[in-house]
């Protein structure tokens, strides 16, 4: 497809911009050889049972519960309730 006399809009298109196709929102991450390299942005939705336990998670790599012996195994000094 050729486009005959193409209007150029904006010179540049920085990387994290956020732009809509069909509906759908993307990030630009960056370019390859021949083309854009693009994420699609979706919002994970998680009932109050999940996101408690995505927290619990969160806070057990945080807070250094996690210990790991001589050959690399998790040791779990404390149980988070």
């Amino acid at each position: 497809m050729k486009l005959i006399e193409p209007e150029i809009l904006i010179d540049k298109i920085p990387i994290g911009s956020v732009f809509k196709i069909n509906g759908c929102y993307y990030t630009l991450r960056g370019r390859s050889n021949d083309g854009l390299l693009y994420n699609l942005n979706l919002q994970l939705k998680l009932d109050r049972d999940n996101t408690n336990y995505i927290k619990y998670i969160i806070k057990f790599n945080e807070t250094g519960i996690n210990r790991k012996d001589k050959n690399d195994n998790f040791l779990i000094t404390k149980r988070i309730k």
